[in-house]
């Protein structure tokens, strides 16, 4: 029997012998068996993907106290950290492509508005 143009007994026993040559040295299995285990509890309790401190531009619109205050809010928590406010919109895209943030947040004007308007809705 043949698969993708090789012989599957040849090749069940090419398995088979590398496989007993693996298990007769100590230190192959060591590597196979000891190597994963240890980097799965190790990287386990090392490893987080909790998000602290990300880098954030921001370009205010609005200017307003609501405006002031999502940023603040953003900020507060410790997972955004404020690098630096743009004074365009052309400065946010520079700021990511550069590497100075990683994250980007317009304020479009009208914002104040706009939270007004959803406070009373949700009244």
């Amino acid at each position: 029997m043949t698969l993708l143009g090789l012989d599957t007994g040849r090749l069940v026993q090419l398995v088979r012998k590398e496989a007993r040559q693996t298990f007769r040295d100590p230190r192959a299995l060591r590597v196979i068996f000891l190597a994963p285990v240890l980097q799965l509890l190790l990287f386990g309790y090392a490893v987080t993907t909790d998000v602290r401190n990300a880098a954030l531009i921001v370009y205010d619109r609005d200017q307003t106290r609501e405006s002031r205050e999502l940023v603040q809010a953003l900020t507060a928590g410790g997972y955004f950290r404020l690098v630096a406010t743009a004074g365009r919109a052309e400065d946010l895209a520079t700021a990511l492509d550069h590497g100075r943030a990683i994250l980007a947040l317009e304020i479009p004007r009208g914002f104040q508005g706009d939270a007004h308007l959803r406070r009373k809705l949700a009244l």
